[in-house]
């Protein structure tokens, strides 16, 4: 709960658009950006190098595109099944 307010705290609000995103530093971070960085701000680094928090990022970033292609995917499909179940 305490890290839920602490990355709420550092990140500004996402303004109301089709295209969420929120700015930090001047560079644009588009959602899922944002949302695999929160992921990485809440894990205890302690101890973590740089490249650590590389390989975080980078996996929570393609674990959370994976899922919203799945998710969209169900959504144009009304009796879907997700493309991770046809993998062998």
């Amino acid at each position: 709960m305490l890290a839920q307010m602490v990355v709420r705290s550092l990140l500004p609000p996402l303004p109301p658009c089709d295209r969420m995103w929120a700015e930090k530093g001047g560079e644009r971070v588009e959602k899922y950006e944002a949302l695999a960085l929160i992921y990485v701000q809440a894990q205890d680094l302690t101890g973590k190098q740089p490249e650590d928090l590389a390989v975080l990022y980078d996996d929570a970033l393609s674990r959370i595109n994976a899922k919203s292609k799945e998710l969209s995917y169900c959504k144009k499909n009304p009796n879907p099944i997700p493309p991770s179940a046809l993998s062998i």
